[in-house]
C-alpha cells in the first residue's frame, strides 16, 4: 500500500496498487513503469484521492477516488494512460 500526500509523485510497485491517504490529498504525478504495465489504483482509505489529468497522467477528467474506487492505467513507457474509472 503506497500512502499518498499532498502532491507528492505516486510510484507504482505492482499491477494492483493499493492507495491510502491520512485526509483528502491530490496529485498530478505518477510513475508508471515500462510500457504495456497495468495499473488498477484503488484507495482502500476513507479519504479522497485526487489523481489530475496533467503532466504523464492522461485521464479523461481529473478523477477523485473514494474509498473502494479504482482506476486503471495503462503505461506507454512515458505516460499513463486511463482504461477505466469505477465509482464503487
Amino acid at each position: 500500500t503506497i500512502t499518498v500526500t499532498q502532491g507528492d509523485p505516486i510510484t507504482v510497485t505492482g499491477t494492483y496498487q493499493p492507495l491510502t491517504a491520512g485526509g483528502a490529498v491530490s496529485t498530478g504525478s505518477m510513475a508508471c513503469g515500462t510500457a504495456g504495465n497495468l495499473i488498477i489504483l484503488t484507495n482502500i482509505s476513507a479519504n479522497n484521492i485526487v489523481i489530475s489529468d496533467t503532466g504523464t497522467i492522461m485521464l479523461n477528467t481529473n478523477r477523485t477516488l473514494g474509498q473502494y474506487d479504482t482506476l486503471t492505467l495503462l503505461s506507454d513507457g512515458t505516460n499513463c494512460l486511463e482504461l477505466a474509472f469505477n465509482d464503487n
